[in-house]
């Protein structure tokens, strides 16, 4: 599968977009409020093309909160891009991945379907529709 971003956890966005344009990332897109998942997040790319996604929690619903309260700041999941998302699904699922947040729309992904899992041996890992 191909990758399309690494989500870092961060407590702040702002500062955190900072220490990122000091490694040479630039925004590739704006600071998205995303309300129905109680996140911020920002994009940024690299001159190599790498993306990252900063992901900031807006409060203690938010589901990147409780990895940054245990973990702290940092790449907390990689997302790979699929053809079918479903498909994709059923296939990690037969995998011993286990479903953490099934399909929907990702308001910083140009509404893009997307799904979260976790797998034991590889951790969390999202899935975005292409």
């Amino acid at each position: 599968m191909e990758i399309h971003h690494i989500g870092y956890a961060v407590r702040d966005i702002v500062s955190s977009a900072q220490a990122f344009r000091d490694l040479g990332y630039k925004e590739s897109s704006g600071i998205v409020d995303d309300v129905a998942r109680n996140i911020k997040i920002l994009f940024m790319k690299n001159s190599e093309g790498y993306t990252i996604e900063l992901v900031e929690p807006v409060n203690e619903r938010a589901s990147v909160y409780n990895a940054l309260k245990k973990n702290g700041e940092g790449p907390y999941h990689i997302c790979y891009i699929v053809d079918d998302i479903e498909h994709a699904l059923d296939e990690l699922k037969k995998k011993k991945y286990m479903i953490v947040c099934k399909p929907q729309k990702a308001k910083a992904i140009d509404d893009k379907l997307v799904a979260f899992l976790y797998n034991i041996r590889v951790g969390l890992i999202e899935l975005v529709e292409r």
